[in-house]
């Protein structure tokens, strides 16, 4: 199990949340939006790229957009136009910077 992560509530409360628990991060402006499994978002002080380096040593998740991190295991496929599938049925897109680090983790893809 990945170690947990800091984050705070709509509150400012600090929670320690396991990965596993997170679906998947948003850039919005100068935070990051965190996505979590049952829809609850959390919005965190600080860029996509921060909080990508301190969720990079779990290997659960992957930047995929300039604006997207998603967990892997979450990934169903890609639609005709290349967009990410997740199993929640949300549509992710793919840029081309990115679709070899995903293709490493994710072989069939």
């Amino acid at each position: 199990m990945a170690p947990k992560l800091p984050l705070k509530d709509l509150k400012g409360v600090t929670h320690f949340e396991p990965p596993e628990e997170i679906l998947r991060l948003e850039a919005r402006k100068q935070y990051t939006a965190f996505i979590f499994n049952d829809g609850t978002e959390w919005l965190q002080n600080g860029c996509l790229a921060y909080w990508c380096e301190r969720i990079q040593p779990t290997g659960l998740f992957c930047r995929v957009y300039r604006s997207h991190a998603v967990r892997v295991s979450e990934i169903e496929g890609k639609d005709a136009c290349g967009n990410l599938l997740l199993k929640n049925g949300t549509k992710i897109p793919l840029s081309d910077e990115y679709k070899e680090e995903l293709s490493k983790m994710l072989p069939l893809l």
